[in-house]
């Protein structure tokens, strides 16, 4: 006959079901310590029992077929008449009364079922529009970016031919190439026109238009002679340069 454990407990197996010590070392220390029984050298083994007493209603399998009052697989005994006993282990169980309440609380109408959908659609709706807003934010600040890289390297690039350009042309040859339409007429310098005129003699007549149909700015042979003419004209000095 198998006699319970506990302190101050007198059942025995013939009183009432009786449960071993789990073989776990872990959990059989935890039922040892919940005894509050000194145990002093001798530890608790698998063979010392405790009563169903010494157990919560919770630390039962519940709903069993064959109605049998089985432990969990993690029961611990709490339950024990001793000055300080561990604390209970409180467990809600729902029960049918509770569940219907529960049921009942959670009814609503269609209508308010509808508008709650109609809610959650819009919040949906509105989730959506508002990560393709962000995506878009996102693709058009790259875009931006990428422009930015681009406008700034094209500048660049027109400065340095600038520079080329500015190393062997006059400023007013350069203005010849930068104008979009070749209907105003362009003041040409007295420096370039003394070059043209160089080129104009040391060249012939077709080179020299050869020059100015490859793009190369100079004045045409009209504006030459026009020229020479008005400086010829109008300064003593000017029967000289019509003859370099």
């Amino acid at each position: 006959m198998a006699h319970c454990s506990a302190m101050n407990c007198i059942n025995n197996s013939k009183k009432c079901r009786m449960y071993r010590f789990p073989a776990d070392t872990v959990r059989r220390r935890k039922w040892a310590d919940n005894t509050r029984r000194s145990w002093g050298p001798k530890e608790p083994t698998t063979n010392m029992k405790l009563c169903e007493v010494h157990f919560e209603d919770s630390q039962f399998e519940a709903n069993r077929q064959d109605g049998k009052r089985k432990l969990r697989w993690d029961a611990v005994p709490t339950l024990f008449d001793v000055p300080n006993p561990p604390e209970r282990i409180t467990i809600q169980r729902t029960t049918s009364e509770n569940l219907q309440q529960s049921v009942q609380n959670a009814e609503t109408t269609p209508g308010e079922v509808e508008s709650e959908i109609e809610n959650e659609l819009q919040d949906c709706v509105c989730k959506t529009q508002v990560i393709r807003l962000k995506s878009e934010l996102a693709a058009s600040k790259l875009e931006c970016r990428r422009l930015k890289r681009k406008i700034a390297s094209i500048e660049t690039a027109e400065k340095r031919k600038c520079e080329k350009l500015e190393s062997f042309l006059r400023p007013d040859q350069v203005k010849y190439l930068e104008r979009r339409g070749r209907t105003n007429p362009l003041e040409w310098s007295d420096e370039t026109l003394m070059m043209a005129l160089r080129l104009r003699c040391s060249l012939s007549a077709s080179g020299y238009e050869l020059l100015r149909k490859e793009g190369f700015p100079l004045p045409s042979y009209r504006t030459l002679c026009r020229r020479v003419v008005e400086v010829s004209s109008s300064s003593p000095e000017g029967s000289a340069l019509y003859f370099l």
